[in-house]
C-alpha cells in the first residue's frame, strides 16, 4: 500500500462578548477551533472588533478533553472606528499542531464583541491505493474565481443587512473534497467614492462573521485618473461548505473578486 497525507481545511469561527478576567480555564468560554482527523495545523487566528474598544485583554485556551490551559494572551488597544476608519483588528501567526480531541477555547477581559477566525487544516493519513504508480501524494487543486459586484449601503459589523457572496467553497464531500484556499481579495471601484469601507465575512452556512475591513479614502473619478482599487491577503483554508461575503458601508459600486483553488484530495480506499 502506498501512504498518502490529505489535507482539509478547518475554519474555526466564534464571537466573544461576554466578561472573563480569568486565566484559570473557569468563567464564560467559546469554543473557536476543533482539532480533528489525524491532526490540525492551527495557521493563524484572526480577532476582529465589532465595537468601539477600550483598553483590554483577548484570551487564549487549549483543551484536552479533561482540563483547560491558558495559552495565549493578546491586548487590545482602545480603538474607535467611524463609517470610513476601521475597528480593531489583528492576525496572529501560530503554526501550532494540535491532537484529535483538542478544542481551542476564547475569552475576552471586557463585555465587548469580537469575532474570532481561526485559519487551520486537518490531515489524513491513509492508504490510497494498492497500486503505487497511480497514487497521487498531494492534493489537487482546481481553479475557483469568486467575483461579485457591491453598491447597497450596510453599515453592519454584526453580519446583518445586505451581503453578498463573493465565493463559495468547494461542496462537502468527507472522502475528497478539502475546501477552498484563498489567497487575497481585490477590491474595485467602478465610479468616484466618499470615505467608506468595504467589509469581509465568512458564513457557515447560518451565521455571519466579519473578518476583515477595507478601508475607502475619497476618490474622484476622472478621464486621466484609475478608480480607486485595493486587496487584502487572507491566506485562508475555507472548510468545504463555507462562503465568504462582502458589504459596502455607502451606496457605491464596487466589484469584489478573489482567484481561489478549490483542494480535492484522493480517495481513500479500505
Amino acid at each position: 500500500m502506498c501512504a498518502t497525507q490529505q489535507a482539509y481545511a478547518n475554519t474555526g469561527l466564534a464571537t466573544i462578548s461576554l466578561p472573563n478576567p480569568n486565566l484559570d480555564g473557569t468563567g464564560p468560554l467559546v469554543t473557536v477551533l476543533a482539532a480533528g482527523h489525524t491532526g490540525t495545523v492551527l495557521n493563524s487566528i484572526t480577532i476582529k472588533s465589532q465595537v468601539v474598544n477600550a483598553p483590554g485583554i483577548i484570551r487564549f485556551f487549549l483543551n484536552d478533553g479533561t482540563l483547560t490551559y491558558l495559552y495565549k494572551e493578546v491586548q487590545v488597544q482602545p480603538t474607535e472606528f467611524n463609517s470610513y476608519t476601521s475597528s480593531f483588528a489583528i492576525t496572529l501567526s501560530e503554526n501550532l499542531i494540535l491532537d484529535p480531541g483538542y478544542t481551542l477555547l476564547a475569552s475576552t477581559q471586557n463585555p465587548e464583541t469580537f469575532n474570532i477566525i481561526a485559519n487551520a487544516t486537518d490531515w489524513l493519513q491513509c492508504n490510497c491505493t494498492a497500486n503505487p504508480s497511480a497514487a497521487c501524494s498531494v492534493p489537487q487543486e482546481f481553479a475557483n474565481t469568486g467575483i461579485v459586484n457591491i453598491s447597497i449601503a450596510n453599515s453592519k459589523l454584526d453580519g446583518s443587512g445586505t451581503l453578498a457572496t463573493v465565493l463559495t467553497a468547494i461542496p462537502p464531500n468527507p472522502s475528497t473534497n478539502g475546501g477552498t484556499f484563498i489567497p487575497n481579495v481585490n477590491v474595485k471601484a467602478t465610479s468616484s467614492n466618499t470615505p467608506g469601507n468595504v467589509r469581509l465575512f465568512i458564513s457557515d452556512g447560518s451565521s455571519n462573521f466579519l473578518i476583515a475591513e477595507m478601508p475607502i479614502p475619497s476618490f474622484s473619478e476622472s478621464p486621466t485618473q484609475s478608480v480607486y482599487m485595493t486587496s487584502v491577503t487572507l491566506n485562508l483554508f475555507l472548510q468545504s461548505g463555507f462562503s465568504l461575503l462582502a458589504s459596502t458601508e455607502n451606496a457605491e459600486s464596487f466589484n469584489v473578486w478573489t482567484d481561489a483553488v478549490n483542494i480535492v484530495n484522493c480517495p481513500c480506499l479500505a
